[in-house]
Order: C-alpha cells, then sequence, then structure tokens
C-alpha cells in the first residue's frame, strides 16, 4: 500500500479514464483531483492507493502519462512533508522531466486520477487477446481490394514475372491503421493509380508485431511469396525491418546472413530468433526475390531511442499521439495500445518479454546485423520521414518526447537520422524529409506531400521528387540530408524543355527508358498512341537544379506531354499555377518560374490567354514574383527544321539505339508531334509553315546523296532518304500557335532571360539551285546563339537589357550549377 499526498481540489466522484474502455468491467475508479500549485493546507488529501494502482497525471498542454502508483517516488522525488501526518509520498506540482527543452522548467500537474485495474494472466496472453487478436484480418498475406485498406481479399494466384507491391504495416497496426490514407478521401486516387499500375498485384502483409520477432514476420512473408519474385515494397515504421531483412536477399559478398550475423544470437535467450535467421538465410537464398523497388517510411532502421528503456513511457507517449488524430479514439487500434499500456504497467514488463518491441531498441542484435559495416545490398531504396516542427496541436507532446527522450529531429515515435539505417547499398539512396507542424509518425500516407512521393517512387522511377543521400546510412546525422521546411517558402515551378519531360505508354516508362527505346518504344509514343502521360523530369538535365531550388523553394516539376500542342501544356499549367497561388497567397509568399526551352513558350501559350493574365497579375502582385526563361526559342528554332530533314545528332543516336526502326521510321514519328512542329521557326528564307517549301526541300535533298553543303553546323548534313513530309493541317495548327504567341505579353519588370554560348547556331535554311545534287540544301550557322536557339530571335527586344549570358550549350543550360545562385537574386 502507498500514501500519496496531494495539493488540489479532489473530486467527489472520481472520473473514469479514457483507457478505461480497454479493459471493460476490469477498471475501478479510485480518485480524481485538480493540482494546485499553492499549498493551502485546507486542500492537502492523502490518497491510500495499492501499489500497482494505475496513476494518471495529467500536465501542462493536455499531455498525459501513465504509471504504477509504486514508481512515483523513485521518478519523482517528493519534497519534505509539513502540515500532514508523516510518511508517504507527496506529489511535487511539477515534474523535473528530461532537459526541459521548453526552455520554462519543470511540467505543471494540472490533473490525476488513479484506478486500479484487474489484468489476468501473463503480458503475452494478454498482448495475443487483446492487440494481437485484434487483427482483422488475422495474421497472413492478403490481396488488397479497391474500395478500403479493410478490404484484403484471399490471395489468389500471382504472375511473379510481373511486379508485385507489398505493404508491411508498422508496430500495433495492421494495413487500414499504416495505409489507410492511400483509399481515403481525396487521396482515394493514389491507391486506384497502384492498382492500375500493378495490374491488381497489391498484397497486404498482416502480422504480429509484438510476440513476434521482424525475423518472425520476415520468414512468414517470404515463405508466402513466390519464387523469383519481381518485389516493390512499401512499409511503415517497424515493418521496415521486415523489409530490410528481405533486402538481405541480394547482399553482394555473401548469403543473406553469414556466421557473423548469427553469433549475435547464440546467447540462450535468443534460441528463438536464431533458429528463424537461420532459417530466413536459406530461405532466401533458395527464393531468389529481386527488390527492384523499396519505399521505407519511418523506419527504426538504427532503432529508436523511444523504445530503449521503460514500455510505459514509450506507450504513453504512443497513446498521447493517437489522441491527437480526430476521431482516433473510436478505432480498434487506440483500445488495443491503451489495454497493451494498462497491461505493461501492470505487469512491469520489460521490452525483452516483447520480442516485436524489443527488436527497435538501438543496442538489439537485429539492429545491429541489419546496419553491420560493409554489406551491400543490390535492393532499391527510397527514404521517407519527417521532423515536426512548429507551433501546432503537437507542441507540448513533442516538447515532452524532446524532454524524455531527443536531442534531435524526430517524428514524435522515430529519430530522424536513424530513418536512414540498414545496409549499404550498391545503387543511388534517395530520400525526402517533410517537415512542419502536420508531420508525426501516423500521417505520412494522408499527407498529401509525403503520399503523393511515396506513390511517386513506385510508379515513376525518375520522378524527380526526392533527394539523393551523399552518406552512408550508418554515418547519416541531422547535418547530412535536407529537409522541407516547417517555415512557408516561395513556390517555385520548373518546367523543362522538349523531350525534357518522361513519359510513359501504357503505364510502362519510355521516354528515357533506353532498354525500351533499343526495343523500338519511340513507336509507343505516336501521337495515335492512348494512354500516354507525363510523369517527371529528365534526371541528367534537371535533378541538380531542381535540388538546389529546393534548398530554398517549394519546388513543383512541371512534367508535360511535348508531342501535343503547347496549348494543352499552357491549359494544365494554368491549373498548376493556380493552386501554387492560393497557397502563397495565404502564406504572403511569391511564385516564381523557371522554364527551359520549349517550356518557356507553354507558359508564354498561357500568358496569351485572357485567365492566364489574370493569373500572371495575381502572381506579379507580390515583388518576388519572377519567370525566367532558359533559351527559349521565342522566334522558333530552325534546328528544328534541320531535324525534320534528318540534321539533327539526338535523333541520329536514336536510329542507332533503336534496333527494331529505321531513321526514317522515327523521323516519321516525330515529325507527327504537334509539339515539334510549333517550334519551327517564326522567320527565315523559305516558310516552314507553308507545305509548298517542305516539298521543295525534299525535291532538292535526294535520296542516297548526303553531304555537309555550306554550313559547318551538324545539322547540315543531308539524311540521305526521302524524309517524311509535314502533314498540311498540322502546319496550319502550329501556324495559329504561332501567331498567338506574338500576342503574349512581355513584362520587363518581371521577366528574364538566360541565354547560351555555342560555337554555330542554325539561323536559316535555304535552297542553292546551283550546288551540286545532294548539296542544295543548305543551312546556314551563326556564332550568335546556344546551338539550337539563336540569341537575335530567342532573346525578346523587351528583355534586352535582362538578357544574362552563360558558356553552356543549350541542353545544358538548366544543369549548370556555378550560375544556380544567380537565379536566385
Amino acid at each position: 500500500m502507498t500514501n500519496i499526498i496531494i495539493h488540489g481540489r479532489l473530486d467527489v466522484t472520481p472520473s473514469i479514464s479514457d483507457l478505461a474502455k480497454s479493459f471493460p468491467g476490469q477498471v475501478t475508479p479510485k480518485y480524481s483531483a485538480q493540482i494546485l500549485s499553492a499549498r493551502a493546507a485546507a486542500l492537502v488529501h492523502r490518497l491510500d492507493v495499492a501499489d500497482d494502482d494505475i496513476v494518471e497525471l495529467e500536465l501542462e498542454g493536455g499531455v498525459r502519462l501513465w504509471q504504477r502508483a509504486d514508481t512515483l517516488e523513485a521518478d519523482f522525488p517528493g519534497v519534505a512533508i509539513r502540515g500532514v501526518a508523516a510518511g508517504g509520498y507527496e506529489l511535487p506540482p511539477a515534474l523535473p522531466l528530461g532537459r526541459a527543452s521548453r526552455g520554462v522548467g519543470p511540467w505543471v500537474i494540472k490533473g490525476l486520477k488513479i484506478f486500479g485495474v484487474d489484468v489476468a494472466g501473463d503480458i503475452t496472453d494478454i498482448v495475443s487477446s487483446k492487440v494481437e487478436g485484434k487483427l482483422k484480418p488475422g495474421p497472413g498475406l492478403y490481396r488488397c481490394g479497391p474500395a478500403s485498406a479493410t478490404e484484403l481479399q484471399p490471395l489468389g494466384k500471382l504472375d511473379a514475372a510481373k511486379p508485385i507491391l507489398v505493404l508491411i504495416h508498422g508496430t500495433q497496426s495492421s494495413t487500414d491503421g499504416s495505409f489507410g490514407g492511400l483509399w481515403e478521401g481525396g487521396t482515394g486516387a493514389r491507391y486506384a493509380e497502384l492498382d492500375k499500375a500493378y495490374d491488381g498485384q497489391v498484397l497486404a502483409f498482416q502480422h504480429r508485431t509484438l510476440t513476434q520477432s521482424p525475423i518472425e514476420n520476415a520468414l512468414e512473408l517470404a515463405g508466402a511469396l513466390p519464387d523469383s519474385a519481381r518485389l516493390h515494397l512499401v512499409s511503415h515504421s517497424r515493418g521496415g525491418l521486415v523489409g530490410e531483412l528481405l533486402c538481405r536477399a541480394m547482399l553482394q559478398s555473401h548469403s543473406p546472413f553469414d556466421e557473423s550475423d548469427l553469433e549475435l544470437f547464440r546467447a540462450p535467450d535468443r534460441k528463438r530468433d536464431l533458429d528463424a535467421l537461420t532459417a530466413l538465410r536459406k530461405l532466401l537464398a533458395d527464393k531468389k526475390f529481386i527488390i527492384e523497388r523499396y519505399v521505407r517510411v519511418a523506419c527504426p532502421a538504427r532503432g529508436t531511442t523511444l523504445a530503449d528503456g521503460r514500455l510505459d513511457r514509450y506507450l504513453s507517449i504512443i497513446v498521447n499521439a493517437l489522441e491527437q488524430i480526430p476521431g482516433f479514439r473510436l478505432n480498434p487500434v487506440y483500445d488495443a495500445t491503451s489495454a497493451l499500456l494498462l497491461a505493461v504497467i501492470k505487469k512491469r514488463t520489460v521490452p525483452e518479454e516483447l520480442p516485436g518491441l524489443e527488436a527497435q531498441m538501438p543496442t538489439s542484435p537485429l539492429v545491429r546485423v541489419l546496419n553491420r559495416p560493409g554489406q551491400a545490398t543490390s535492393a532499391d531504396l527510397h527514404v521517407v520521414g519527417g521532423d515536426l516542427s512548429g507551433d501546432t496541436a503537437w507542441s507540448s507532446l513533442k516538447a515532452l518526447v524532446t524532454d524524455l527522450y531527443y536531442r534531435e529531429d524526430n517524428d514524435l515515435v522515430v529519430n530522424t537520422p536513424s530513418m536512414f539505417g540498414g545496409a549499404e547499398r550498391t545503387g543511388v539512396i534517395r530520400y525526402w524529409i517533410d517537415a512542419g507542424g502536420s508531420v508525426d509518425h501516423f500521417h505520412y500516407f494522408r499527407n498529401p506531400d509525403t503520399a503523393s512521393r511515396i506513390v511517386a517512387a513506385l510508379v515513376q522511377p525518375d520522378a524527380d521528387v526526392f533527394h539523393q543521400l551523399e552518406k552512408k546510412p550508418s554515418e547519416v546525422t541531422p547535418d547530412d540530408y535536407r529537409k522541407r521546411t516547417a517555415a512557408p517558402q516561395p513556390m517555385d515551378i520548373v518546367l523543362p524543355g522538349i523531350m525534357g519531360s518522361t513519359l510513359k505508354a501504357g503505364g510502362n516508362a519510355v521516354w528515357m527508358n533506353y532498354l525500351v527505346l533499343a526495343g523500338g518504344g519511340l513507336a509507343d509514343l505516336d501521337m495515335a498512341a492512348a494512354n500516354i502521360e507525363p510523369y517527371g523530369l529528365v534526371a541528367a538535365s534537371y535533378q541538380r537544379l531542381l535540388r538546389f531550388l529546393s534548398q530554398t523553394h517549394e519546388v513543383i516539376p512541371f512534367p508535360y506531354d511535348w508531342r501535343k500542342t503547347i496549348t494543352d501544356s499552357a491549359e494544365h499549367l494554368r491549373a498548376v499555377l493556380e493552386q501554387a497561388l492560393s497557397k502563397a497567397e495565404a502564406q504572403n509568399q511569391p511564385v516564381r518560374i523557371v522554364a527551359h526551352s520549349m517550356g518557356g513558350l507553354v507558359v508564354r501559350a498561357m500568358l496569351a490567354d485572357p485567365d492566364g493574365q489574370k493569373l500572371w497579375r495575381r502572381m506579379c502582385a507580390n515583388p518576388g514574383a519572377r519567370f525566367i526563361m532558359l533559351g527559349t526559342p521565342n522566334g522558333g528554332s530552325h534546328a528544328i527544321a534541320g531535324t525534320l530533314i534528318g540534321r539533327d545528332a539526338l535523333v541520329k543516336k536514336l536510329a542507332l539505339l533503336d534496333f527494331k526502326h529505321s531513321y526514317g521510321d522515327l523521323l516519321n514519328t516525330i515529325t507527327r508531334f504537334f509539339g515539334v512542329l510549333e517550334l519551327l521557326p517564326h522567320k527565315g528564307t523559305l516558310d516552314t509553315y507553308e507545305p509548298d517549301s517542305w516539298q521543295a526541300l525534299q525535291q532538292q535533298d535526294l535520296a542516297g546523296q548526303r553531304g555537309i553543303g555550306k554550313s559547318q553546323v551538324a545539322t547540315s548534313q543531308s539524311a540521305g532518304f526521302a524524309w517524311p513530309l509535314p502533314d498540311a493541317d498540322q502546319l496550319a495548327e502550329a501556324r495559329r500557335i504561332r501567331d498567338l504567341l506574338r500576342t503574349s505579353p512581355i513584362d520587363p519588370d518581371r521577366m528574364i532571360y538566360v541565354a547560351g554560348c555555342a560555337d554555330a547556331t542554325a539561323i536559316d535554311i535555304n535552297i542553292d539551285p546551283d550546288a551540286p545534287a545532294g548539296q542544295r540544301v543548305i543551312v546556314v550557322a551563326s556564332a550568335d546563339g546556344d546551338g539550337r536557339v539563336p540569341w537575335a530571335t530567342g532573346i525578346p527586344p523587351e528583355l534586352n537589357a535582362r538578357t544574362y549570358y552563360v558558356d553552356a550549350a543549350h541542353g545544358d543550360l538548366a544543369d549548370v550549377p556555378e550560375t544556380f545562385p544567380a537565379l536566385l537574386d
């Protein structure tokens, strides 16, 4: 029996703890009180409590802690008792927790509840019935259904030759608890996108996370998957440890686990894990899985400080966090976690009694195995994590977690640097760390920023929405990664040039997938083809710029279908800009646009429309607004005309790569692209918008004849075959776009032009009837241009004083790091 002396107002009828419903009929309320900081003698109360009664302390900011009554004095030594009979423990008015990160001293106690709870059986039985027993459906591998994350279906037959997506949930959770956000509300389309991309092969692994270790979970999952499966994994929290174990199937130096790994489990009390790891070693070697994609979300890969020590503290934090989620107290996961908390306190449970939790401690053998130096796997890895920051409804809980556990970034449950741990990779590790007041361990699949990136990592592998990790996973500190700032940032929409957006055909990457292109994939992009979608920016040309801008801006890459007419892309851009403006205006931040090559024409086509001009005026209401054109062909480009008559180096390289189609076949596809024809030169000796001009060029450019003519540029070399003629109707449409662009306003106060430099740029195409056969088509060149766009026609006269020159050719203008800082000036 323990005596607790409090200063406060004792309730006549004790109120019931919210946790009581987790043990219906087994909780007995004993006391509840409002704790006062003033020590009035008339408000002193002595409470007689059992040693194993549960004490619930409500702290400032609404945060609550739960623990056994007989642990109070050891945790929070009381002050000397005055004015009451000797004996007992006097509850202090405030608790000295951790390092007082808030800078305001101890945590003030606002209220107290004391109750008894009747918990029968050992902790494993309780967890099996009250927590893991609530998992519906029970443990196993299921196929996901379209309606919700709770609609799990029998596995059925799988096609191992096609990618299989597996969802691996987190601690004390389920597929719905971890991934339900992919099905919900405005994000519902995200699951539909995954279901389509994986042809219905989206699986969910329901498993026990407390009474079983991640090793046992991995053994069960591996056994349920087909041999040689092409696996795409998405994990949340502890599920990432299961995924990391599967990634050892692609270890480079030896079998999935060697004797050094097994040695860490040789202790007598580790036999269960040793047997499981030995079996997993053999199974992974036999199964020969290929981990093509792995998106690991908020994984305690190097362990979590929160799980290192007392489970009552750990679970108190988890319950507090779940209570912050609107409506979550009605969720079975809340009841299960509450039951686990009460049982752990009552039974004095230590982490070692729950192998699924013990595995997450930084000192556990499993964490040591997964982070063993020198072990490199060829499995993919995209890390998604977060840092809760800023003043939000979570602020008090964040402060408590920081005071108790962390000295670094965290999402309330996992230290952010720990999320980078695990085996080294032979390939590039990519990551995204979100930050802000809406970031926490439980909302990655509901928050639009992270949910969209998770999906992009799976279905848009070339999408530039992740950073590249420069350090080894075991070496990452908070100084080694970048995160989205919690403070509002300027927004920057980045548009690539022609062929700078990656394209999918029927869900399969075509441009720039060199293997697909080698098999004749360019023909899949024919204008008659359906289901062509842009999905990212070509990394080789834009990744470094996007990475640089993301340090100071919220970057919005804008891929578009460059085959289609520019006005189609302009219409999509208008919608994106309007959404960005709404957000930026609410935060008093500017919106900026950086557009390379054809991307600048997309912007200008938008500005030629009255609705686009309204958006421009809204955009310019903030003095920080800018529109930067990088080599935009405002007057068209004779290099495009040269391309269509077989004088372009890039198309020649594509022809060499393509084993299925001839150079002429490729040109026949490209010539039908509306977007290509809309880049034709506005002026020149020949009117390239007239079909007669192309007829005349083709007649003089004899098949079988090749020549350099009078130009030194690469586009002067004759194709040597009868290249296809542009369609007359498409040329007429291109002329209409040309005339539209001429009406687009130029604003010297907000627009800037960046011009490149090259030895020779095509400035005209004409016919010399006196030249020898095969050399009569002449491409005239000038040194005043970037290799594709002449300065004279690319730079609007209104921007002559706002033009800056860069020593880089046209295609490199968005990839010159030494010029990036100047873009921010």
